[in-house]
């Protein structure tokens, strides 16, 4: 059942959720920050700064990186949900890290005086393209969320990928060994400017940034806008307004990645929630019980804490859901559920669903006393439950079986839960809807409640 839900969690995630707002207040900032930066920076983006091409080395690497880990990211999540939309976005980050890494091998200063390959304006084009390929990789993921989605085919994540290495290469082949290609003036750095800004634009008004990935996008445009206006205003290299633009290209191929990593983190989290919860009455369910137990009695070898254990089980459970249908039942396992839930006060109290109509509450730190008033609460509160059933309401009751380790004694996470179903098998005997110690297998008397 797990393997089925993945791939619902993921199509619900970054690409399929509205942004929270905790995530809409950090694309703000974020984008906020990359707006003012570059309108201080304007006026001083022509002035002259030390001839640096480390700089270069290092933001074109940076960058390369993080569209190549983007790029995977993308393209999984896309293979796992069937998603022709993002197979485009994984597109536009496999194209800018192939184009980042030819440009890191053609710009001049790196690899020596003129690169490894190339004439003087390849690195600037190998940049330029790479930019602009994005930006319409970009429109191409939002269009295709807008219109009716082409059928997934098999092996079409391989396909694009493949697509855009053949692209790329052919991109980067021209800008390499074509030497009449011009300089890249202020008309090219403009037109840029103009294509990033247009893409902004179409995705916002698009998408409406209605789901988290659409508004991580529009600050991913924002930042190449900022990098590519800034370059406009440099006018060359090595000044302030160059130097500011490259760390925004590298803050552009991190926004993916870092938004697409805490996603992860937090899909994660719900998996292993989802692994650790029982799904029809919302407790731990018998591997989170069996962790917890072994925590629980480490703890106490250390400490020598008293610890306590209730198992109880739903009286003619199996007649009520043959006679009332299995909806009927699991609405009463949620309110048993919800009732022992209710009875635990303690921060360090824990209640699990042990496998069928069987539930186990662990009281660290409790003494006999104070287990027994606890299974009391549990079995007054449903004896007081009516679920409804198909025809009619029947009262529910619930048997108990208690046991108590003292501080002095040890303890072994079977031998107590076996102690505990010995109990609980005591009170089954003895006419139900009561309480059995395990220690004396002394009857503590309820009042009887309808059978079911």
């Amino acid at each position: 059942m797990l393997r089925r839900t993945i791939p619902n969690i993921v199509s619900t995630s970054l690409a399929g959720t509205q942004a929270s707002l905790r995530q809409q207040r950090t694309a703000l900032i974020t984008a906020m920050s990359l707006v003012v930066t570059a309108l201080i920076a304007a006026p001083f983006a022509a002035t002259p700064a030390a001839t640096a091409p480390s700089v270069q080395a290092i933001a074109l690497a940076g960058a390369l990186c993080l569209w190549s880990l983007s790029a995977y990211v993308v393209f999984s999540q896309a293979a796992v949900v069937r998603s022709v939309p993002l197979l485009w976005l994984g597109a536009g980050c496999f194209w800018s890290a192939l184009l980042d890494l030819a440009a890191l091998l053609a710009f001049p200063g790196i690899f020596g005086a003129r690169g490894v390959f190339g004439h003087d304006h390849s690195a600037v084009w190998l940049w330029w393209f790479a930019m602009f390929g994005f930006v319409l990789c970009a429109a191409a993921f939002t269009f295709s969320q807008s219109s009716p989605l082409p059928r997934w085919k098999r092996g079409a994540d391989r396909r694009f990928a493949a697509g855009t290495l053949f692209a790329a290469l052919v991109i980067a082949l021209i800008a390499i060994s074509l030497q009449t290609l011009p300089a890249v003036g202020p008309f090219i750095i403009v037109l840029l400017v103009l294509v990033c800004a247009a893409g902004l634009v179409y995705c916002g008004l698009v998408t409406r940034a209605r789901s988290a990935l659409d508004v991580w996008l529009m600050v991913t445009l924002l930042a190449l806008l900022c990098e590519a206006s800034l370059t406009a205003f440099s006018n060359d290299r090595y000044t302030v307004g160059w130097y500011l633009a490259r760390a925004d290209g590298v803050v552009a191929s991190g926004i993916l990645m870092a938004a697409f990593l805490s996603d992860l983190i937090m899909l994660s989290g719900r998996l292993a929630q989802m692994a650790a919860v029982d799904p029809v009455c919302g407790l731990a369910n018998r591997r989170a019980l069996d962790e917890r137990m072994q925590s629980y009695v480490g703890r106490r070898r250390r400490h020598g804490d008293v610890l306590s254990l209730i198992m109880l089980d739903i009286d003619h459970f199996k007649a009520f859901n043959d006679r009332y249908g299995h909806a009927a039942g699991d609405a009463c396992l949620r309110s048993v559920a919800d009732i022992i839930r209710a009875a635990l006060v303690r921060g360090g109290d824990f209640a699990a669903r042990y496998g069928g109509e069987e539930f186990v509450v662990v009281l660290p730190s409790t003494d006999r006393a104070g287990a027994l008033v606890v299974a009391e609460r549990i079995r007054g509160e449903v004896e007081r439950l009516s679920v409804v059933g198909a025809r009619s309401i029947s009262p529910v009751t619930v048997s108990l079986g208690v046991v108590t380790v003292p501080s002095q004694f040890g303890v072994h996470v079977e031998r107590l839960l076996r102690a505990a179903d010995q109990a609980l098998y005591a009170a089954k005997a003895a006419g139900r809807n009561c309480i059995v110690e395990a220690s004396a297998l002394v009857q503590r008397p309820g009042s009887k409640g309808a059978r079911i």
